[in-house]
């Protein structure tokens, strides 16, 4: 899913990058398999011409070690992560035909899958695996996130309690229990095994922010508690700190809330959400010179967003730079016909540069 076919964000597959990225991953990939006398040294000039040096790398890699499974593994997580979910699908199968044994290769075919959009074929992968080594914690923890995916949440429970069956203290177990039960709007139960989930394993980051969420209304003191044992762990999470900011915005801290959002800043300069909610933020403060820069940087990372346009815009005709607001209004519009209010700034801003 030529002009007619579409796909999920109803652009032509021919106009989408991350699809046209698909295309030249699988010429690649069948140049890469052929054997060297099958193609002359122009025709693959020109193909490596045209992709990434980390494919190219990874090409060599597989033409010098054809039989090593690692070699297929690793293009097959570069392919996924790009998006190629057949080529990557090819190559973990490649791995898989020449180690049988290796779990690792079984896990990724079913992320794979997964990502796929074949969340049966990911099931039964992971069945399979299970049956051929019925004690693996992971495949039956894989299985129990399918299972959560798919909403099938009783068959997911069902894996949580074959995992504790083998290892009644572990952390991972208690952990799927407490997702599911939160996803079934249990929240005591879900607390109950994120706390036992964090008891066993301090370094459960997901489960103290899980915590720390789902005790925010109840009882915000202890939410901030959560928080800052998990960033004691890992102080540069960006979950978590984009969960604590979004905490301190609810409580209308909103300099509490800045300050995470710098953290993450800090560390990822390119953090668009950190940067979108702190512009925000200042102009909820009337800042608005200081958040015109992050809307202008905002641009640099992505200037086809109607909404960082419409915003800078905001912030141009509050500081009465009517003729910049107008520009701005003008490319949101344009970038993104469904903003809301669009169309009034528009008009408004009409009546302010006659």
């Amino acid at each position: 899913m030529i002009t007619a076919m579409k796909n999920r964000s109803g652009q032509p597959y021919l106009l989408n990058p991350n699809y046209l990225f698909a295309i030249i991953c699988m010429v690649v990939f069948s140049f890469s398999c052929q054997p060297s006398s099958q193609s002359d040294s122009s025709s693959n000039d020109l193909v490596l011409d045209t992709i990434p040096s980390e494919l190219q790398m990874l090409n060599i890699e597989i033409q010098n070690n054809p039989t090593m499974p690692s070699v297929y593994l690793d293009r097959s997580r570069w392919l996924m992560a790009k998006g190629s979910f057949a080529a990557a699908l090819s190559d973990v199968e490649k791995a898989i035909n020449l180690d049988g044994e290796n779990r690792e290769a079984v896990i990724l075919k079913a992320d794979i899958e997964l990502n796929y959009y074949r969340s049966l074929a990911s099931i039964q992968t992971l069945k399979d695996g299970i049956e051929k080594w019925p004690d693996d914690l992971d495949l039956k923890a894989k299985l129990a996130e399918v299972y959560i995916f798919v909403e099938q949440y009783s068959l997911a429970k069902t894996q949580a309690h074959e995992i504790l069956k083998i290892q009644p203290l572990s952390a991972q177990g208690f952990f799927l229990l407490g997702w599911v039960s939160k996803l079934q709007q249990d929240s005591t139960a879900a607390i109950g095994y994120f706390k036992k989930t964090v008891e066993l394993d301090a370094d459960q980051i997901a489960a103290w922010q899980e915590l720390a969420e789902l005790t925010q209304n109840s009882n915000p003191e202890l939410s901030k508690i959560y928080y800052e044992n998990g960033l004691t762990i890992e102080p540069h999470d960006t979950s978590l700190l984009h969960s604590y900011a979004l905490f301190f915005q609810n409580q209308n801290d909103l300099e509490s809330a800045k300050k995470q959002y710098q953290k993450i800043i800090d560390h990822y300069p390119n953090y668009e959400a950190a940067l979108y909610n702190t512009g925000l933020l200042l102009m909820d403060q009337d800042s608005f010179a200081s958040s015109i820069d992050y809307w202008n940087y905002l641009i640099k990372l992505d200037s086809t967003k109607g909404k960082y346009y419409y915003y800078r815009g905001i912030c141009f005709e509050l500081s009465e730079k009517y003729p910049m607001a107008k520009a701005d209004y003008v490319l949101a519009a344009d970038l993104d016909p469904t903003l809301p209010s669009i169309q009034a700034a528009l008009k408004a801003i009409e009546e302010k540069v006659k």
